[in-house]
């Protein structure tokens, strides 16, 4: 089991709650809000209540469902129960974050955009907040966002390999984003503000994307380092354009616990065109195991 931190993103972005388009971070593998996999309606063994499927949903590599124990009729009390089939203990570092977490907030954090709460969920949000000490303001329902939490372990020295010393100098501007999608190009670019996002799939290389012109004085620098505990490796492009000329270049693949590493070296020339970079990275389709972090600098000297 890998370590759990909160990331930064993509905010999906990166982040997302709701799957944002910019991946600040998208629920892999989406699944119709109003389809489930599992019976809807269960008997529980010599109790006499019913079981009834709420809701049921994956969230990169958790499947998680809601389950109503007790009686189907309006305002009727009853108990939440919740299921889980998972890799990573999302929902143990969603406790972790954010401390004793309802039935309510748990769903709020990982489901689909565009998919809205059972009422029964609803309903026992203050009843499971009070029966874990919650009081006051505290009752409230937290606003608690599932693509922070990021079950990963990047490369230790991922920043740092990529965008190393170069004293006297400084990289500025730097950027970052964390990308749990699959299939899908996801791409930064050097300067600020962060322009970030992903495209459609595509089986040669990414679109251009035309990020941003810098002076050609400055160093750019872009990488991306492949999560220690993926299962797969990282398709790795970059794109440098000298208006009206963009370059996609392909890089291969980046290996679990690996980095990539692409550089457009400094040009005094009071003639040098201006110039911009981009990182892309595409996590394997094969399963949602997978992840990987972007990373943009710009070399000011």
């Amino acid at each position: 089991m890998r370590s759990l931190s909160l990331a930064t993103f993509l905010s999906f972005a990166c982040a997302c709650s709701s799957a944002d388009p910019s991946l600040e971070g998208s629920a892999s593998n989406p699944v119709d809000p109003n389809e489930s996999r599992l019976d809807p309606s269960v008997q529980l063994s010599g109790s006499g209540s019913a079981g009834q499927l709420l809701h049921d949903f994956e969230f990169e590599d958790l499947q998680i469902s809601f389950y109503w124990l007790g009686s189907e009729e309006p305002d009727s009390d009853g108990t939440i129960a919740i299921a889980e089939n998972f890799r990573a203990d999302y929902l143990g570092a969603l406790r972790a974050e954010y401390g004793h977490v309802t039935s309510l907030e748990i769903f709020n954090a990982f489901a689909p955009e565009g998919m809205a709460p059972d009422p029964r969920l609803v309903a026992r949000h203050e009843p499971e907040a009070t029966a874990y000490g919650r009081t006051g303001t505290s009752l409230a329902v937290l606003d608690v966002d599932g693509q922070v939490l990021r079950e990963k372990s990047i490369p230790a020295n991922c920043q740092s390999t990529i965008l190393p010393n170069i004293s006297p100098g400084s990289y500025t501007e730097i950027q970052s984003t964390d990308v749990g999608v699959d299939g899908l190009w996801a791409h930064t670019c050097t300067a600020s503000p962060k322009v970030s996002g992903v495209q459609l799939a595509v089986t040669e290389r990414p679109e251009f994307v035309r990020c941003e012109s810098l002076p050609a004085t400055r160093l750019l620098t872009v990488g991306l380092c492949n999560d220690s505990a993926s299962s797969n490796s990282v398709e790795f492009f970059s794109e440098i354009h000298t208006p009206p000329i963009a370059l996609v270049i392909p890089r291969g693949t980046v290996t679990p616990n690996s980095i990539g590493r692409v550089s457009v070296q400094p040009d005094p020339s009071p003639q040098a065109p201006a110039r911009g970079a981009a990182v892309f990275g595409r996590n394997s389709t094969f399963n949602s195991n997978n992840f990987h972090r972007q990373i943009t600098g710009v070399g000011v000297f």
